[in-house]
């Protein structure tokens, strides 16, 4: 925008130029102006395809994240315990003939609530395979009778997106 600001600025006193002589000056501020403009817009361009290789490498290093709400955890749990505890308390209650073991988990994260202690807190669970996620989502209605529900974990603009849809009486999922 700023370029683009310069290069009006830039034709207009060119174009105030009295002298006969000048005219020269005229023909290639113009073309200056012009070449400027195409630059600002290549990189613009370049710009916007850049952020959406990056949101797509973002997307795909979640693509094996799940979201898990509904355990309760304590201040002092360890990643061992809670691996188990969703394994314990999830996974084999959603696939109970699966032989689950802690390697299936890469990793565990939680995010307390820090508003209420009414609400449980959230996992961010990471498996090691895609197929694994899919399997405890074919078993979600299991789950949720035992009061855990699980959703995708999804990037910041995926998330803003249902936002909107949901504002507009739109129902959407990734």
């Amino acid at each position: 925008m700023s370029l683009r600001r310069y290069s009006i600025q830039s034709l207009a006193s060119c174009n105030k130029a009295s002298h006969p002589d000048d005219k020269l000056d005229k023909t290639n501020c113009k073309f200056d102006c012009e070449r400027i403009i195409n630059t600002e817009e290549s990189k613009t361009s370049k710009i916007s395809q850049l952020e959406d290789d990056i949101e797509k490498l973002n997307i795909k290093s979640i693509e094996n994240n799940m979201r898990v709400f509904g355990l309760n955890a304590a201040a002092n749990e360890d990643t061992t315990y809670l691996e188990s505890k969703i394994i314990d308390k999830g996974l084999n209650v959603s696939s109970p003939n699966a032989k689950w073991s802690s390697d299936d988990i890469m990793y565990v994260h939680i995010i307390k609530n820090s508003h209420t202690d009414s609400y449980s807190s959230l996992y961010i669970v990471k498996f090691r395979f895609y197929e694994d996620k899919a399997r405890v989502y074919g078993c979600r209605e299991d789950l949720r009778k035992h009061g855990i529900r699980v959703g995708n974990d999804l990037i910041n603009k995926q998330r803003q997106k249902l936002k909107s849809l949901k504002l507009m009486g739109k129902t959407a999922y990734y």
